[in-house]
């Protein structure tokens, strides 16, 4: 089965599991109110560590948050009322943040282009530059630390939405001249429910949510320690399972060889290893999710975090994709358990239809 989201390994999942069991067990079964509050505050700290450690930050860095979502709103919403520049390919959880923004044009792959940010951090006074790490529907790579040089060289804060990229490209806050850098962890097997704000300031920062002092007074609200013990599961098993991306990036690029009449999106710039956006022309997307769904094989039509959504994807018309191509287009996305079979189903049922409409316009 090629599942829609990057899916974790069967003893990821085994383990996250007893991580949360034991993370449970801290408050059902406490010798002592003490002693209960101790392993708790262990618990946090140690998935603080341990997340810092994986993505190059310090622990003090590195603030919880309830998943991505929130972190991105709590970095844009403290610059309210400052001029903010975000790239047009970003998640709408950026996008749609309630604050004035410019947006940043990107070419033809995907990738922001560096003229035309350069051109408006000169015209404007600009405080903060919004660009995300990995594109959520094509799984291009922007080049974050050429943008963090250019926008600091103007003064600016540089906020990267990382959640597509953690555990999938490696990830060095502090020498990568990132400012605030947003995470989740669901798309690589994690649980949900869970993200981070890592800021090199937290000064900067304003408050979401009110109430305690946790997370230094940034975000209120008791911890929830299930999760963040299921974290440092999860970053023990990502380190572990490295290798697999070689795997899964050969089981794509056969993939998209072996496609008859395939647009692949962003096929000429750098990618992760596990996302393929492709369009067949003349077919919507709708159909081919349909013909997908009946051969056993789950895929998008545009961003996973989307559906119910009617209009073609933002992230292709901002790449100058015409209608009628991007309309066509679906998001494939494999895990550590997709299989050679699982790829050779998707490669017969995209081209058996491809086929048939090749006839239908003959006809």
């Amino acid at each position: 089965m090629i599942y829609l989201d990057y899916n974790a390994t069967a003893p990821l999942r085994t383990a996250v599991k007893k991580a949360f069991v034991d993370g449970l067990e801290i408050y059902g079964n406490p010798s002592s109110v003490h002693q209960m509050g101790v392993k708790a505050r262990r618990v946090v700290e140690q998935a603080r560590e341990d997340l810092a450690d994986f993505v190059g930050a310090k622990p003090h860095q590195v603030l919880f948050t309830s998943g991505g979502s929130e972190a991105n709103t709590m970095v844009l919403a403290s610059f309210a009322g400052r001029e903010i520049l975000v790239s047009s390919v970003e998640h709408d959880s950026v996008l749609n943040v309630p604050v004035t923004k410019t947006l940043i044009p990107v070419d033809g792959e995907g990738v922001v282009d560096l003229q035309a940010l350069e051109a408006l951090l000169q015209r404007r006074s600009v405080s903060l530059v919004s660009v995300m790490a990995v594109n959520n529907e094509t799984g291009v790579i922007q080049p974050v630390k050429d943008i963090a040089k250019l926008v600091h060289q103007y003064g600016a804060e540089l906020h990267v939405d990382a959640v597509q990229a953690f555990g999938k490209i490696s990830l060095d806050f502090i020498n990568s001249g990132i400012d605030f850098m947003t995470l989740a962890f669901h798309k690589v097997g994690g649980m949900k429910g869970i993200g981070a704000v890592v800021a090199t300031a937290h000064e900067l920062l304003i408050p979401l949510i009110y109430g305690g002092t946790q997370e230094k007074r940034l975000r209120a609200g008791t911890e929830n320690v299930p999760l963040l013990a299921s974290l440092s599961v999860l970053v023990k098993e990502l380190r572990e399972n490295t290798a697999q991306t070689l795997e899964i990036q050969g089981l794509r690029d056969y993939i998209q060889q072996q496609l008859q009449g395939a647009i692949v999106f962003g096929e000429n710039a750098p990618r992760v290893a596990n996302t393929l956006c492709v369009a067949m022309p003349f077919v919507k997307a709708e159909t081919q999710v349909i013909a997908f769904d009946l051969s056993g094989i789950a895929v998008s039509s545009g961003s996973a975090c989307s559906s119910g959504k009617v209009q073609s994807s933002h992230v292709l018309r901002a790449m100058g994709i015409p209608e009628n191509i991007a309309s066509s287009a679906i998001r494939l996305s494999l895990g550590w358990q997709t299989t050679e079979s699982d790829a050779q189903i998707f490669i017969t049922t995209w081209n058996a239809l491809y086929k048939r409409q090749q006839q239908k316009q003959a006809a």
